[in-house]
């Protein structure tokens, strides 16, 4: 039995959502509680402990800062080293640094109450969405719930605290609930089996060697996504727009760029007729396509401009060049992280992979392949790798065979998915499917003749 969380949502509008953490939130209540000696700790007692804090090093911060003013009253950076040695941590030295800058980022201890808030709330949004997920997935297995929801119960009683936080408390739930199952599919079942789609407030990763198919790809996903009647865009870097339109047209004609090219006036104006139908009345929340952006820096003004559910980046790395391509490469991930959250959207950017792979036993492409990918891999929620292994070992394998890979899913599960796929047409079908729309197809016309 699954529950259609989607279905308690009774309104269309976007909330502004709280993210599951605030890592500025919980930066500044470990500055102000330090820099006022201690005085900001009658706002954080009974509202936290070291566990609403998302880096394990501020939590411990935390708790040897909330133990240096019980036992000596105040709170200052010397009784810090103290409560640190006397608790054995081995990165004592790491947490005093930590432990500074937050110090020094500090504005005012008058900011402390919301800060303090902040981190709570989110806290009891991680713990809400950890134990729904429990909930949802006995549900799902027709396991007992009585345990559950006791757990969920009290969370509940935690987070109504005070009469204040009641009016946030059905939010917090619907939120959690939302986020077990993103509203944006990738529109393939089994990919979907495995990530569960595209979760909003989050930046997702297509990876592909070159010329291996990253941009087909990435269009035929957003016009899945266009299907389910979303708001797409794609920021292609790389290709103008009609380029990458021609990749739409051979997708809805299953005719590639050379044969629509040499197509009769009456059967291109069937075409275009087709096209803007499609686009128009099918793709009911419409999709755009900006050519203007030659860096990821530009692509997240176009989005604060735009009303957008989704957009696809073509490609993360185009464009940046030199010593400093690494570092540009996480600051441009980290840019597209934030207007995620802030636009409560997903983002898809695309990826070149590394082309060497020679020495290893599986040619299939991996996170380590991933061009410049500390700040890529850090800031994927969902990492999918697309391999074509015909172009990998010419020969070896099935020429029509295509893998995409999911290497890494924050909120699902990993696992490898079989594709029959044609490039020039734009045509991806998944593995096992193709004999059974035959099979429909046969049939229709058996019925059809009799």
């Amino acid at each position: 039995m699954m529950v259609n969380l989607h279905a308690l949502n009774t309104t269309n509008e976007r909330r502004h959502k709280l993210p599951l953490k605030n890592e500025e939130a919980e930066h500044a209540v470990i500055g102000e509680l330090i820099r006022s000696g201690g005085e900001g700790a009658k706002h954080c007692l009974g509202k936290l402990d070291a566990d609403a804090f998302c880096s394990n090093g501020l939590g411990k911060i935390y708790s040897a800062a909330i133990g240096a003013w019980t036992s000596r009253g105040r709170i200052d950076l010397v009784l810090l080293d103290d409560e640190f040695v006397k608790a054995g941590y081995d990165n004592a030295h790491e947490l005093m640094q930590t432990t500074q800058a937050c110090v020094e980022s500090a504005i005012s201890i008058s900011n402390m109450p919301f800060h303090v808030e902040l981190v709570r709330k989110c806290w009891h949004k991680r713990r809400l969405r950890k134990e729904l997920t429990r909930l949802n997935d006995a549900l799902e297995y027709e396991e007992s719930i009585s345990p559950l929801v006791g757990s969920v119960k009290s969370i509940m009683e935690v987070a109504a605290g005070t009469s204040e936080v009641n009016e946030d408390v059905d939010q917090l739930i619907m939120e959690a609930m939302e986020d077990l199952e993103p509203d944006i599919k990738t529109g393939h079942s089994t990919i979907d089996e495995l990530i569960g789609g595209w979760h909003r407030g989050e930046v997702h990763v297509l990876g592909a060697r070159p010329a291996n198919g990253k941009t087909t790809w990435a269009m035929e996903l957003a016009a899945k996504a266009a299907e389910q009647g979303h708001k797409v865009a794609v920021a292609s870097l790389e290709m103008p727009r009609g380029r990458m339109m021609q990749k739409l047209l051979a997708r809805e004609t299953a005719m590639n760029t050379k044969e629509i090219a040499k197509a009769n006036d009456a059967a291109k104006t069937e075409i275009f007729g087709m096209m803007k139908k499609k686009m128009e009345t099918d793709w009911t929340g419409g999709m755009r396509i900006w050519d203007s952006p030659t860096n990821p820096f530009m692509v997240p003004e176009l989005i604060a401009q735009g009303d957008v559910d989704i957009v696809f980046v073509d490609y993360i790395q185009f464009g940046l060049y030199g010593a400093q391509v690494r570092l540009d490469v996480t600051r441009a991930c980290n840019m597209m992280k934030v207007i995620a959250k802030e636009r409560n959207i997903a983002i898809v950017v695309c990826a070149q992979l590394n082309r060497d792979f020679k020495g290893r036993e599986d040619p299939r492409p991996q996170l380590s392949d991933l061009a410049e990918s500390g700040g890529i891999e850090q800031f994927g929620c969902n990492i999918l790798l697309l391999h074509y292994p015909d172009k990998t070992v010419p020969g070896v394998y099935d020429p029509d065979l295509y893998e995409v890979i999911a290497a890494k899913s924050r909120y699902g599960s990993t696992g490898i998915v079989s594709f029959d796929f044609d490039g020039g047409t734009v045509q991806i079908r998944e593995r096992g499917k193709v004999a059974e729309e035959a099979s429909a197809q046969e049939e229709l016309f058996v019925n059809g003749s009799k």
